[in-house]
């Protein structure tokens, strides 16, 4: 009986140190032209434990309607290789599918979102772009395009996150030359007991269906894809 609350104890006492640690998720991303960087770290206790992943650049695929993947791989960095997944279109409109009957099927979805984003704080956000177009005129212009581009998205995270420090937005317009490289870091953090209380409320909120829908999309090559 001893052995047996000592556990529970333990176990208890784990669940609320779970549930008070906070995750901090860094990204920083790089662009200049055709060159791409950018990583996420994940850091827990104080960043006394930590995780990174690459985030693959993003490039069309001249064969077939497929998007391709390039992650660098430290392996081959010195013969200048990348690692490269070919994901299709037709493999989005399958993921598009699932995520959209998902919502479909899980009551209150956008609210119980919602709560969850209000509970994530956002600090040093930092966005810096430069770029030039050959005319000044449509420099000018796109820069315009990309200054309420920002301002667009500063005020959707200001609405639906916690702001914690002033971001820094920075546009400069290079005229007279073809040219674009953007800078952008972001640092978010929250409680690991809100992630968790979030994933439970959709787990009971969720409809249980007794068919299943199905969607066939066909094409030329390649598989049919069923939903």
């Amino acid at each position: 009986m001893y052995v047996t609350l000592t556990v529970l104890g333990i176990v208890f006492l784990l669940l609320i140190l779970v549930c008070i640690m906070k995750l901090t998720i860094e990204t920083k991303i790089k662009t200049e032209n055709k060159d791409f960087d950018g990583e996420i770290r994940f850091f827990l206790y104080f960043r006394w434990l930590g995780y990174k992943m690459k985030i693959p650049a993003i490039d069309l695929d001249k064969e077939s309607p497929s998007i391709v993947f390039k992650e660098s791989d430290e392996a081959l960095e010195e013969d200048g290789q990348d690692k490269k997944k070919k994901f299709s279109i037709f493999e989005l409109i399958y993921d598009l599918e699932l995520l959209s009957e998902f919502l479909r099927n899980t009551v209150g979805f956008y609210k119980i979102l919602q709560k969850f984003l209000k509970k994530i704080s956002i600090t040093n956000l930092s966005w810096d772009t430069k770029f030039g177009l050959e005319e000044a005129d449509k420099t000018g212009a796109a820069c315009g395009v990309v200054w309420s581009l920002k301002g667009g998205i500063l005020g959707i995270l200001a609405k639906y996150m916690k702001l914690k420090s002033s971001p820094n937005m920075q546009v400069q317009p290079l005229f007279n030359q073809l040219y674009l490289s953007s800078s952008f870091q972001c640092m978010v953090s929250f409680r690991m007991g809100y992630a968790i209380l979030t994933v439970i409320k959709v787990l009971l909120h969720r409809r249980k269906v007794k068919g299943k829908r199905k969607v066939k999309f066909k094409h030329s090559k390649g598989r049919n894809i069923h939903v």
